[in-house]
């Protein structure tokens, strides 16, 4: 994965019964709290900037959802060597309602994730990842906001299962698209709208092996909007 993170932020407003929902997201931050100069001298991210427009929404709409698309994890040492408590610290400062679960959150050994989840003030959202037959995390979390239903519901690649082996290895990473397509019509029952966030990554080569979020709009319904990470692709715009 690259050493530095390509900050995601996009803000979608859903109009639903009269309601104005904001959402802002991140993802693959990888330790990424402060802001970075690129190769070409740019000042890129950190999480004051993204705080900054946040708070300024929130000032004039309280309808607002804040989401990270996974990979909190891996990639300055300051994060790394305190195992990523200042960026949750920060992020549960920011308020943030959910993250996916990445597979750099499984960079180190399982007690590591399970303090990282305890610190959160936030949960670790995904579907598909199982043990012994249940699911490892939550599989999804439906907020009221504004008295909309907002089911939020978490999708891990499937590639974690190599990419992240020793500390991956007693759970089983189920199909996105078999999973989604058993438990969105449920979440359905429950909520008004759906949005898938995941860290599948978009039009990798390996698509035909795992789970991309293109597939998963392409072959699954009933969703809204999906977030996704995982891939590092720089998209200037939504893909509708």
């Amino acid at each position: 994965m690259k050493r530095y993170f390509v900050i995601l932020l996009l803000l979608v407003s859903l109009l639903v019964l009269a309601v104005r929902i904001t959402v802002f997201h991140i993802n693959d931050t990888h330790g990424h709290a402060w802001p970075f100069t690129d190769s070409a001298g740019n000042i890129i991210g950190g999480f004051s900037t993204v705080a900054t427009m946040i708070d300024a929404e929130r000032k004039v709409n309280p309808h607002v959802l804040f989401l990270h698309a996974g990979d909190i994890n891996t990639g300055v040492p300051e994060s790394d060597l305190l195992n990523a408590l200042p960026d949750i610290f920060v992020l549960n400062r920011m308020k943030l309602d959910a993250v996916a679960v990445g597979n750099h959150e499984f960079d180190k050994p399982r007690e590591v994730l399970f303090k990282q989840i305890s610190w959160a003030k936030f949960p670790f959202l995904s579907a598909n990842i199982y043990k012994d037959g249940k699911p490892f995390f939550t599989p999804y979390i439906i907020k009221n906001i504004g008295g909309v239903r907002v089911a939020i519901v978490g999708f891990t690649t499937e590639h974690t299962k190599i990419l992240e082996g020793p500390n991956s290895e007693d759970l089983e990473f189920k199909n996105v698209i078999e999973v989604a397509k058993t438990l969105i019509p449920e979440i359905r029952k429950q909520a008004d709208i759906v949005i898938a966030l995941t860290h599948l990554g978009v039009g990798q080569g390996y698509s035909e092996l795992y789970t991309t979020a293109d597939q998963l709009a392409q072959q699954v319904s009933g969703i809204y909007l999906i977030i996704d990470g995982h891939s590092h692709t720089n998209l200037t715009q939504p893909i509708v």
